[in-house]
């Protein structure tokens, strides 16, 4: 059943923006709001600059288009929402199993030219690096 109101829409919302900084590594989050409540949360509590209109407006019905950068994503975002993040604390011994793993890649994709192997190694650092 849909339901309004639950409270999820933030914690989403910043998911997604942790996903493009974190594992993805953009340098900005470009978010195009479709209400005035996303808006607000969206842009105006998580200060988010704006792109020059009109050079810049979304693709589906001009709208402006705001931007946030990786600074702010590590100096202001990710603390004051720290409690809506989480943690994923990760154990000791996986990242030494994962630092591992993601040597032995290195050395394989090494040797063999970074053939078919290549894909497997991104996905191992990136996973690594957002682990960390």
């Amino acid at each position: 059943m849909f339901k309004c109101g639950i409270g999820a829409g933030t914690p989403l919302y910043l998911a997604k923006m942790e996903y493009a900084f974190g594992v993805l590594s953009v340098k900005e989050w470009w978010p195009t709001f479709e209400s005035y409540y996303g808006f607000r949360r969206g842009a105006i509590i998580p200060a988010a600059f704006q792109k020059p209109y009109p050079e810049y407006q979304h693709e589906l019905g001009g709208a402006r288009v705001f931007y946030n950068t990786r600074e702010q994503w590590k100096t202001y975002i990710k603390p004051t929402y720290r409690d809506l993040l989480g943690e994923r604390s990760v154990p000791k011994e996986l990242l030494e199993k994962l630092e591992i793993l993601k040597n032995q890649m290195l050395r394989k994709s090494l040797v063999s030219g970074l053939g078919n192997s290549n894909s497997l190694l991104q996905q191992i650092l990136l996973c690594f690096t957002f682990l960390q």
